[in-house]
């Protein structure tokens, strides 16, 4: 609610506070989410490297703990397609590398830096008969036309 009305640092306050509370019991789930927060937040504030170290950690302790939040993968290839493939990669390195070891098993990164290619769907070309050759074909008449 408070990024919705632009107050950005009172939402970092309340991210940073949950996220503690959520720390502080061991709940992945939360911490989780609070690591997904901070990536938007970051994302909105344009430092993308440390928006994509947290969508990271967010999807590492999802993967780890089995929690199935297409949120994160959705907001992650958003970003890819907004910041464009070759800054995406430099930056996914740097975040990638940034995890901490035991959580880099569940990021499968191949997946988010694949080239895709684009495959448009074709029509097979309409035969048509060259000008000179339909000119000198007999037409029907409407009925009724004279």
């Amino acid at each position: 609610m408070l990024i919705a009305k632009g107050d950005l640092e009172g939402a970092l306050s309340n991210f940073r506070k949950s996220f503690s509370v959520s720390a502080e019991i061991g709940d992945k789930r939360c911490i989780a989410a609070g690591y997904h927060n901070l990536g938007t937040y970051f994302e909105r504030i344009r430092d993308y490297n440390t928006s994509l170290k947290n969508l990271f950690l967010s999807l590492a302790l999802q993967n780890q703990v089995g929690i199935k939040e297409p949120e994160t993968i959705e907001y992650i290839l958003k970003f890819r397609k907004s910041i464009g493939l070759n800054l995406f990669k430099d930056l996914t390195k740097y975040a990638f590398d940034n995890l901490p070891e035991d959580l880099k098993p569940f990021i499968a990164l191949d997946d988010f830096i694949k080239e895709e290619t684009v495959h448009h769907e074709t029509t097979p070309p309409v035969a048509t008969l060259p000008a000179h050759a339909a000119a000198g074909r007999n037409t029907r008449s409407a009925v009724g036309s004279n």
